[in-house]
C-alpha cells in the first residue's frame, strides 16, 4: 500500500535538502514543488458537490447527474494521485515538497491540509521553518523585506500551531536542525518509519560542504 508524505516548508529553510535525503532511501520518491496544482483537484471535485446540491427534482436530477456516485468521484481521484506520484508502483512512500501553503489565516491552511489528508490516507507532513531573521536574507525572500517578515512570521507560527494540534502525524524540523549529527533528522527519519541510510546521510554531507 502506497504511504504519502508531504513537505511543507517556509521556503529557503532546506526543503530541497530534505527531499534529496528521503529519495536516497529506496522505496521513498518524493517530487518537487507544483504551484499547489492539488488547489486544481479541489475545485474539480467541489464541482461535482455542487452539482448534487441542484438534485431537488427529478428533472435536476438529471439535468445535473453525476459520471458515478460522489464518493467514488473522490476515491479515484485519490487512486488517480496515487498513481500520479507512484507511477510504477515501485515505491512505498511518496509525495511532494511545497513552499505555498500557511502564506494565508492559520484557517486556510487547515483546510488546504484537510483536503491533502482526504486524498492522501494515512498522510504524514514535515513542517519546515526557518528563523525570520534568516530566511529573509535569502534572494527568494528580500526584494520586500516588510512583506516578507510578514509572511514568514504566519506561516511559521501556523506550522508551529499544526503541530502542537496534531502531533501524531507531523513532524517540525527547523532549518537549524539540519546538520550533521541532528537527532531531531534521526527523529524524522524514524517517525516516517525509515532507515537513515547512507545515502540519505551523504545528501546532508553535500549540502555542508
Amino acid at each position: 500500500m502506497t504511504e504519502f508524505v508531504v513537505i511543507l516548508s517556509q521556503g529557503r529553510s532546506g526543503s530541497t535538502l530534505l527531499l534529496r535525503m528521503l529519495n536516497g532511501v529506496p522505496g521513498v520518491r518524493i517530487a518537487g514543488e507544483n504551484e499547489k496544482a492539488l488547489d486544481h483537484l479541489k475545485e474539480f471535485i467541489k464541482c461535482y458537490e455542487i452539482a448534487t446540491t441542484r438534485h431537488d427534482t427529478e428533472f435536476y436530477r438529471l439535468a445535473w447527474s453525476l459520471p458515478c456516485p460522489l464518493e467514488m468521484i473522490r476515491r479515484k481521484t485519490t487512486s488517480f494521485l496515487a498513481d500520479l506520484y507512484n507511477p510504477d508502483g515501485t515505491a512505498r512512500l511518496v509525495g511532494f515538497k511545497e513552499i505555498r501553503y500557511g502564506l494565508g489565516s492559520y484557517a486556510d491552511m487547515c483546510n488546504d491540509i484537510l483536503f491533502l489528508r482526504e486524498l492522501m490516507p494515512g498522510l504524514k507532513i514535515i513542517l519546515n521553518t526557518r528563523r525570520t531573521e534568516d530566511a529573509i536574507k535569502s534572494a527568494w525572500w528580500a526584494n520586500n523585506p516588510r512583506q516578507s517578515r510578514r509572511r514568514l512570521e504566519r506561516s511559521r507560527a501556523s506550522f508551529e500551531r499544526y503541530h502542537s494540534d496534531h502531533p501524531d502525524d507531523t513532524f517540525l524540523i527547523p532549518y537549524e536542525e539540519l546538520r550533521e549529527g541532528s537527532r531531531r533528522i534521526e527523529a524524522m527519519f524514524d517517525f516516517l518509519g525509515l532507515e537513515f541510510t547512507p545515502a540519505a546521510k551523504g545528501e546532508l554531507s553535500r549540502n555542508l560542504r
